[in-house]
């Protein structure tokens, strides 16, 4: 189970870490795990069963599925995503 961390940072590394971390895909939370990772010695996050090393939308891309319905609405969505 992760726990939760408070750190401090300037407003420009602040801004400069969430720039750096949504230009690669990641969370601020996983770039920072992910740096610590490396720092330590350890070379990267654990791997395997239990590793928690995929996002909330990592793990539930493409599960969803759009109902059989033929409403507007739904046609429109279909368009715009290309299903």
């Amino acid at each position: 189970m992760k726990q939760r961390q408070t750190f401090t940072l300037s407003p420009e590394v602040s801004l400069r870490a969430k720039r750096y971390a949504r230009r690669r895909g990641l969370s601020l939370s996983s770039l920072v795990e992910q740096l610590l990772w490396e720092k330590t010695g350890t070379g990267g996050a654990p791997q395997g069963k239990g590793a928690e090393e995929s996002s909330f939308s990592q793990r539930w891309t493409g599960k969803g599925r759009l109902a059989k319905k033929d409403d507007k609405r739904t046609r429109k969505l279909r368009e715009k995503y290309k299903l």
